[in-house]
């Protein structure tokens, strides 16, 4: 993951990222990269799907609301509805989502990590393999998407981290196995090391939980969205800090709230977040 940048608001169309001397690239990744601490048990086993009824048993496309606002919004507190956080109706769907974010995806991987841009094929084996793993967990593909779009920009060859714990792949895993740039850089990243980027991300990897591990820890209480955002903090840094405020805690203070930013439409406006 890369040092914080921000972005300037600009055309979701648009492939200029630097313009008179200004960084318009869009923001994603942090500086400490994911601190979640190792498992206690290596042998656990982890959790192959979702628990209860945030398990989405059929992935669709038209999910949400379509196109949200391209704007940032700061959310602090616990991640209830009661707190200011978005409610699971109000998230754009996966199609929108994607669609808002493919200019992005496009140029992430010279722009920001300067090697070999996407191809149309890697972003449709991408594409795929968050689908495939959603419907093999349970998982909203959205939320996979998000969490892909907050760690790499979506890049297939984003290189691997390591600054107190290895963060490989699409989502910076916990000392995964898969990544298509460590030592050696694979063009093309072929579709089943993004498969398993994908995979380590979801269901964990043998010393580190995934988002299916940190939701089914964290969806405990009545307002279920919350979950999702306790998840995302949960996958950044290990756990929600004992206060339950979302912004508490270690690694990336903004990290939830950029996640349920991205959710609501978030891609190229200003990141205003404070907290780190």
């Amino acid at each position: 993951m890369l040092p914080s940048t921000y972005a300037i608001s600009r055309p979701r169309t648009s492939t200029a990222y630097v313009t008179n001397g200004i960084d318009k690239r869009a923001f994603f990744g942090n500086e400490d990269g994911n601190l979640q601490p190792n498992r206690t048990d290596a042998t656990a086993d982890r959790d192959p799907e979702v628990i209860g009824d945030l398990n989405v048993r059929d992935i669709v496309n038209d999910d949400g609301v379509g196109s949200g606002p391209d704007e940032y919004n700061v959310y602090t507190g616990n991640g209830t509805t009661e707190a200011g956080w978005p409610k699971l109706t109000e998230w754009i769907s996966f199609e929108n989502m994607w669609d808002d974010n493919y200019h992005i995806m496009e140029h992430s991987c010279s722009v920001v990590y300067s090697t070999t841009d996407n191809s149309e094929t890697e972003l449709e084996d991408l594409r795929a393999a968050i689908d495939k793993s959603a419907n093999q967990t349970g998982l909203d593909h959205r939320f996979i998407f998000a969490v892909v779009m907050q760690e790499s920009g979506g890049c297939t060859r984003v290189p691997t981290s390591n600054f107190i714990i290895r963060n490989p792949g699409l989502m910076q895993t916990h000392n995964g196995a898969a990544t298509c740039n460590e030592g050696l850089v694979w063009d093309p990243c072929p579709i089943d090391m993004i498969e398993a980027m994908i995979d380590d991300g979801t269901i964990g990897t043998p010393d580190g939980d995934g988002l299916v591990q940190c939701l089914n820890t964290y969806n405990t209480w009545d307002d279920d969205v919350s979950a999702f955002y306790r998840a995302a903090r949960c996958y950044n840094s290990g756990a929600v800090a004992e206060s339950d405020d979302l912004e508490d805690g270690g690694a990336t203070h903004c990290y939830a709230s950029d996640i349920a930013n991205r959710l609501m439409g978030w891609t190229d406006a200003e990141r205003t977040c404070w907290l780190d």
